[in-house]
């Protein structure tokens, strides 16, 4: 207001008075309309007028960042509702002073909430002031692949000051190439150039305050306008991958995206404050067909009609592009039919049913015959009292530091996750009022009752020692209110937040280990459920941590995958989710919302590994897994497991310990065998603290008195970390390499010509830990070089021969054993048990497949009381 009146008054010096006249009659008219109209409540409208006014004259510093941070909350909502964007990570940085203004506050954090007063006014008072981001086009581009990418700045309305100009952000989860300046004939290579042929431009390095867009190495490039300024409607061009020197071209990212972005914050003043523009999104597409995922129901009834669904996959687990196969559909030995995939990577089957109970699977044949692959079973009941249905209940966008948008999430857990329900958690700790909103109309537009079911969530994502990250699931959407971090720092905060506004019963609360949950609290009435496996690894021990501190919880499976990709999870090239996204299984009578949030709320379901749709049929007393029975001093467990690959081992669990064991392909020694080598370690830590990160294996296994035939590792491999070959110059050793955290991972071996005197050497590299979630205690120490020498003769004796490994106060297994390769996938269990026991003793099942994928029942309690 005060900056137009001083135009108007420079007007009528000139003379022009009635010109001048007229502009100010406009401004009180405009102003007059804007007080109207303003998006700010009044009390607001003069907290920002009075943070103004004490911005300019004093910078943010650690004392009166805790008096501003809330008025810049409430603003930076109020615009993100007009449409406006912000450095994705001021909502964290705010979270501090806000929540937490006995933490200290990081000066990263202080530059960014200083910066942000200044974008909020400028994106207020001149809306047109940040200019546009183009990009010469969106794609499809195929991952992988080496491209060239124009992107365009025009320049808004306030032009661009000498001085000002142009960073270049990295996605944090992506891995496509890192632009480089140098070298015309390398690959990423970039240029930059302008509409003014006065402008030029210094390159350089410039950190901005972002988590997500600011510590990826070779980047932020910064390049300094140098020569003019440019005015409104100038353009400056980037090209990613500028091939007039040679160069190859811009290396895409290997996952597909329906919203790659390659961030550039804009510099307007000069003063080295970037603001955010909105950034063209571009679609990234899968490769060549390398394989294929089928799923069927897990449960029908006889005569049932049902989908046979089939996505074909890139050996990046992208849905295939280009040339796709037709498919031979098998049952028994016997053709059923084909499936013609050309026009899609995603197709369905419909109308098959089946006439007689049982187990049945279908193996699918591509015409090429190079995919063979066999779906998931389907229990064909009588009369089905309850259903398995399969669902995702963690992931991200790039909402939060993920990628691709919330539409794209939801319609790929549908046509490529081939899901039943599915809950977008997106992080609190990144999310504005316009995310939110946005997020509880998708909810509403993509669930399809009976078909495709859709939860609204987010994830509380409170630092490890204020209560640790909780995905909360609402059971309906329309007018729910999320409880964030910024407003409720640590965990009772938070439940409190939850209960002011909710009924307990439309409520779940489920923490995850990696940023672990505080197991020493949970309300009984909203904390039904523990994540223990994910892209992060396997954490069962903290499933174990909330049940023996009384807590009556059950298990679930999810990927928190960060690209958009939730159900079928499988590759990362990111160190910190390199293992196959899990499933949450959930046993209801129908696929409705209040059936499978009631079923979820009263424990009737199960974790799975690598989206591995194992059917568990269960029970401890004839009563269903997440049940108290009864005491009684006898115990009886029944199972029916029924895998995706041949069953391994089950295992008994009891009040945390392992109490029997069954192993079903150990097989004897013959001349022609299979041998399988496991490495395994645990990401238990033992306090309130980040796990552990993986161990990496890497190494090599030497044969002795034997021929290796064949070596494969198992199920769904992600290739940028699991490698086993046979070198080419040395036919008696295997090269390998492999990381774990919290389960194991295997290397099959096929051999001739053994013996009681065939040795297996295994040489392990001296290695470190990788992809550990920070902060943590115990900072990551060296694995030491270990030989270790067992013959078959010894392994055969054993069964299955266990070597522990000793890392300080850790114990990690290598394992080795002969095993049947023509291992069933269906198996029937019992156990049990009437001595040694007591009120409130806990049991649940882990299940073991050759490929290494695991399923965890819920736990049953006998006796004693439960939580209240």
């Amino acid at each position: 207001m005060f900056h137009q009146l001083n135009v108007a008054s420079a007007l009528l010096r000139g003379g022009r008075f009635f010109s001048a006249l007229g502009f100010v009659l406009g401004i009180i008219f405009n102003t007059s309309v804007q007080a109207q109209e303003d998006y700010l409540s009044p009390e607001l409208r003069k907290q920002v007028e009075q943070l103004k006014v004490e911005a300019a004259a004093k910078p943010t510093d650690a004392r009166n960042v805790l008096e501003r941070a809330p008025i810049i909350w409430e603003w930076l909502n109020a615009q993100s509702m007009r449409g406006e964007q912000f450095l994705i990570d001021l909502p964290l940085w705010l979270s501090y002073p806000i929540g937490m203004p006995d933490e200290p506050i990081l000066p990263l954090a202080i530059r960014a909430i200083d910066n942000a007063i200044r974008e909020l006014q400028v994106k207020e008072e001149h809306p047109q002031a940040i200019g546009t981001i183009t990009v010469d086009s969106t794609g499809p581009y195929e991952v992988n692949s080496h491209q060239t990418i124009v992107q365009t700045y025009t320049v808004g309305s306030l032009g661009m000051s000498e001085g000002g100009g142009l960073l270049l952000a990295h996605q944090l989860m992506a891995d496509y190439g890192v632009p480089q300046t140098k070298d015309a004939s390398k690959a990423d290579y970039l240029t930059i150039g302008c509409s003014n042929p006065d402008a030029s431009f210094d390159q350089g390095m410039y950190r901005i305050p972002s988590f997500i867009h600011g510590v990826y190495p070779g980047t932020p490039l910064s390049f300094t306008l140098k020569g003019t300024s440019l005015n409104p409607g100038d353009t400056i061009t980037i090209r990613y991958g500028d091939r007039s020197g040679g160069s190859p071209g811009f290396l895409m990212q290997s996952s597909e995206n329906d919203d790659f972005q390659l961030p550039i914050y804009v510099d307007i003043e000069g003063k080295r404050n970037y603001f955010t523009a909105e950034w063209p999104g571009i679609n990234v597409v899968g490769g060549d067909a390398a394989g294929a995922n089928a799923v069927v129901p897990s449960v029908v009834a006889i005569g049932e009609t049902f989908d046979l669904a089939v996505r074909t996959h890139d050996p990046y687990y992208n849905r295939a592009s280009g040339n796709l196969p037709t498919y031979t559909v098998v049952l028994n030995g016997n053709p059923i039919g084909e499936i013609d995939s050309t026009a899609s990577g995603s197709v369905r089957m419909s109308g098959l049913s089946l006439d007689e109970p049982g187990v049945y699977r279908y193996e699918l044949r591509s015409d090429d015959g190079n995919i063979a692959t066999m779906s998931n079973p389907v229990w064909v009941q009588d009369d089905p009292k309850h259903r398995v249905y399969w669902g995702e209940t963690h992931g991200h966008t790039s909402y939060a530091e993920g990628q691709g948008t919330v539409d794209n999430f939801f319609r790929y857990g549908r046509e490529d996750g081939l899901l039943d329900f599915i809950a977008l958690s997106e992080h609190d700790a990144w999310m504005d009022d316009w995310e939110w909103s946005t997020l509880i109309d998708a909810v509403d537009r993509f669930n399809v009752p009976n078909e495709y079911v859709v939860f609204l969530s987010f994830e509380w994502t409170a630092k490890v020692e204020f209560g640790g990250h909780h995905n909360i699931l609402y059971r309906t959407a329309p007018g729910r209110e999320r409880v964030p971090v910024q407003t409720a720092p640590t965990l009772s905060d938070m439940i409190f937040g939850l209960r002011e506004n909710n009924d307990p019963t439309d409520l779940l609360v489920i923490p995850h280990a990696h940023m672990p949950g505080d197991w020493r609290q949970n309300d009984p009435q909203l904390g039904k459920l523990v994540e223990i496996t994910s892209m992060h690894g396997t954490f069962e021990w903290f499933g174990n941590y909330y049940l023996q501190n009384g807590h009556q919880i059950g298990f679930v499976g999810a990927s928190d995958n960060h690209e958009g990709r939730p159900g079928f999870s499988g590759d990362s090239s990111t160190p910190a989710f390199q293992h196959f996204g899990g499933l949450g299984a959930v046993l209801a009578p129908e696929k409705s919302s209040d059936a499978l949030f009631d079923a979820m709320r009263n424990i009737k379901a199960y974790a799975t590994s690598d989206a591995a749709r194992i059917i568990l049929d269960a029970k401890l007393n004839k009563a269903l897994m997440g049940t108290r029975v009864k005491f009684s001093p006898k115990r009886d467990l029944a199972a029916t497991v029924m895998g995706t690959s041949p069953i391994d081992t089950i295992d008994v669990i009891k009040n945390g310990e392992i109490v029997e064991t069954k192993r079903y392909l150990t097989a004897p020694l013959e001349s022609d065998c299979w041998v399988k080598v496991s490495f395994e370690s645990t990401s238990e830590h033992g306090m309130r603290d980040s796990p552990r990160g993986n161990r990496i294996w890497n190494g090599t296994i030497k044969v002795a008195n034997a021929t290796i035939e064949e070596v494969s590792i198992p199920g769904l491999r992600n290739p940028y970390w699991e490698d086993a070959t046979i070198d080419p110059e040395n036919p008696d050793t295997i090269i390998f390499h492999n990381e774990t955290r919290g389960r194991g991972n295997t290397v099959l071996i096929k051999l001739s010509n053994a013996s009681n005197d065939t040795t297996v050497k295994i040489n392990l590299d001296r290695t470190m830990e990788s992809g550990i979630t920070y902060p943590i205690r115990y900072r990551p120490s060296p694995f030491p070089k270990r030989e270790l020498d067992i013959s078959l003769g010894e392994v055969e004796k054993s069964g299955y021969y266990d070597i522990a490994l000793e890392e300080g106060r850790f114990t990690d297994h290598v394992g080795l054993e002969i095993f049947d390769s023509a291992g069933k996938m269906d198996q029937t269990f019992s156990y049990s048990e009437s001595k040694a026991t007591t009120h409130d003793d806990y049991y649940y099942l882990r299940v073991t497949q050759l490929d290494g994928s695991r399923a965890w029942s819920s736990p049953w309690w006998v006796g004693g009381d439960p939580p209240r």
